[in-house]
């Protein structure tokens, strides 16, 4: 229904591909090789990296409800 009313046009292939890509050069960027490299971040790091997926989640969802123009579900 959103996709008709706001005219979106689903992602292509080509898009998919594009993802994929970045997500692979994301994952390269991490390189997490074992459990216990984890255990040596300091926790002011752990801190930061916290509040930020924090933000970013928020973000997520403050756009989810104004696409949908409603707090919770959809408007009819």
């Amino acid at each position: 229904q959103v996709v008709v009313r706001q005219n979106f046009t689903l992602p292509g292939k080509a898009d998919f591909l594009a993802a994929e890509t970045q997500l692979f050069k994301v994952l390269e960027y991490v390189k997490i090789k074992d459990v216990k490299s984890l255990k040596d971040i300091p926790l002011d790091k752990w801190k930061s990296g916290a509040l930020k997926t924090f933000e970013l989640s928020s973000i997520f969802v403050i756009g989810e409800m104004i696409g949908r123009g409603n707090v919770i579900g959809y408007k009819d």
